[in-house]
């Protein structure tokens, strides 16, 4: 079982779908950046990267 964490820079929230505590090995998961209002999201970096939002 894996725990994923995310770390945000500036203001805003990251959901993840499905949302739970823990993923198996090769489980999808849909990562969706949602700025406050006066930032926006720019690209992911890490372990994901790219500018799509949603992830897969």
């Amino acid at each position: 079982m894996y725990t994923l964490i995310i770390e945000a820079t500036g203001d805003g929230t990251v959901t993840k779908n499905p949302d739970k505590p823990e993923y198996i090995h090769g489980e999808e998961v849909q990562w969706t950046a949602i700025p406050d209002a006066g930032w926006s999201f720019t690209n992911w970096t890490g372990d994901l990267t790219g500018s799509d939002n949603p992830r897969l």
